[in-house]
């Protein structure tokens, strides 16, 4: 099975070389050179002789729209590890060229644009499945498979984040995936689901702490985008859907002052060759960049009538492959999702949310085979 994967980042290369050593046919591509021929190098040296003869690279860039669809061609499934942004012009690119579609996400309005085009995707007999990372993605899945355990479900709650395993100032964080999808997620509004309605709310907001065992005092508060389509899923079927993020203790009030005081903003500024938003981004990307080993904390509650169900996670690094504890949550169900889709085992067609379309039990024994391991804890509440 040929697979195009397009961004040779942390993400799109560690999705790349899960899919190579898993036996599939991949086409790396990226406009950058030089990262595209680091991540080559780095694949076929994990990968050994058999895998790095399956690892093909090609540099292209995703602006150039009349090329991306010849590039498709002949491959079964396009997986972006780009920015957001892209992701509209890439499904289009893919359906043209015949091909599945998966990415990372990152913004829910532009996910809705890329669901509809469903029924022309339907109409080719193919797929299209936003939301493939950690949050969309994994959590909505594990959550979906959750509410699904209960008789009479009332609410799902999500909390998710990744962490420096040894934080260090500024504000104990540090950057392991895009930092534009980051700082959308501080910036756009929060799709919840309240007395059984969607509702937005403001990022940065509803703080509230939280406790994971070995870990100092912790907080979790709304973001945007991590819940992308549930509430719209479980609209009428659930009073609660919300999702937070979590950091250290303090972080948000901290972040809630630079978006109050317009640090986010993307308007330009007279004399200024860049917007608020694009001098943040390169100042964070600076400051928190490279702090060493990294995890990702997962608690997924979701409770019914005198019943709840659990899923709680502690996800650290890959130092045998290289792979950031983020790449693993992010990157690894992306990649099998693409492989799914390649395989048939994701045989629906059309426009597919993570939490219908993805089947749970396969993803979760896909991911215990990469040594990620998921576990539901029913109980009496």
């Amino acid at each position: 099975m040929a697979i195009f994967v397009f961004g040779a980042g942390q993400m799109g290369a560690a999705a790349a070389l899960d899919l190579v050593l898993s036996g599939a046919d991949v086409t790396l591509a990226e406009s950058d050179e030089a990262r595209l021929q680091r991540a080559a190098r780095r694949i076929r040296r994990l990968a050994g002789r058999a895998g790095g003869r399956r690892l093909r690279v090609r540099r292209l860039d995703a602006r150039r729209a009349q090329a991306l669809a010849a590039a498709f061609h002949g491959h079964r499934v396009v997986l972006s590890a780009l920015p957001y942004y892209h992701n509209l012009a890439l499904t289009r690119a893919a359906l043209q060229a015949g091909c599945h579609f998966c990415d990372l996400g990152g913004n829910t309005a532009l996910v809705r644009r890329q669901l509809a085009l469903g029924a022309r995707a339907a109409r080719r007999n193919l797929a299209i499945l936003p939301d493939c990372g950690l949050s969309p993605g994994l959590a909505s899945v594990l959550g979906a498979h959750a509410v699904r355990q209960l008789r009479r479900p009332r609410s799902l709650r999500i909390w998710i984040g990744g962490l420096p395993v040894h934080p260090r100032t500024p504000l104990n964080y540090q950057i392991v995936f895009s930092v534009e999808g980051l700082i959308n997620e501080l910036d756009e509004p929060c799709r919840i689901l309240r007395g059984g309605s969607p509702v937005d709310v403001e990022p940065l907001t509803e703080i509230e702490p939280i406790a994971f065992p070995g870990w100092p005092p912790l907080e979790a508060f709304m973001t945007s985008g991590g819940t992308s389509t549930l509430p719209d899923s479980f609209r009428n079927r659930l009073e609660t859907v919300e999702e937070k993020t979590i950091r250290f203790a303090g972080h948000a009030a901290v972040l809630a002052g630079l978006r109050a005081l317009g640090f986010f903003s993307q308007a330009r500024e007279r004399g200024i060759g860049l917007t608020p938003r694009q001098l943040t981004a390169r100042l964070l990307e600076r400051a928190w960049r490279d702090q060493g080993d990294d995890a990702v904390l997962l608690r997924i509650v979701a409770a019914g009538e005198g019943e709840t169900v659990r899923c709680e996670a502690d996800i650290r690094g890959d130092a045998r492959l290289g792979l950031t504890a983020m790449a693993r949550a992010t990157a690894l169900p992306a990649a099998i999702c693409a492989a799914m889709l390649a395989d048939g085992r994701i045989s629906a067609r059309g426009g597919l949310t993570q939490e219908e379309g993805v089947p749970a039990e396969l993803l979760i024994q896909e991911m215990a085979k990469r040594g990620v391991e998921l576990h539901f804890t029913p109980s009496a509440s």
